[in-house]
C-alpha cells in the first residue's frame, strides 16, 4: 500500500477510492482466489483501523462471509 500511495500519505487521509485504486490497479489480472485474498486483507486492515480511531465508519465495506466480491479482471467470477 505505501508504494501505491507513498509513505507520507496519513491513514486518515485514505478514502474507499484510494483502497479500491489501489487493488485494481496491484490485482487486477490476478487469479479470482488472490483478488479475494487481497481485498480480504484490506477489508481487515480496514477493521482494524476503524477500531483504533484511525478511520471513519463505512470507508471501506467488509462483505460477509462467503460473499462474492467483485473481480475487475474476471467480471463473470
Amino acid at each position: 500500500m505505501t508504494a501505491e500511495v507513498g509513505p507520507s500519505v496519513p491513514v486518515k487521509e485514505l478514502s474507499a477510492a484510494d483502497l479500491a485504486e489501489v487493488a485494481k490497479r496491484r490485482w487486477a489480472c490476478a487469479a479470482p482466489a488472490t483478488w479475494n485474498r487481497q481485498v480480504a486483507t484490506i477489508g481487515s486492515f480496514a477493521a482494524f483501523a476503524r477500531a483504533r480511531g484511525w478511520w471513519g465508519d463505512g470507508l471501506w465495506p467488509v462483505p460477509a462471509p462467503g460473499a462474492p466480491r467483485p473481480h475487475p479482471g474476471h467480471p463473470d467470477r
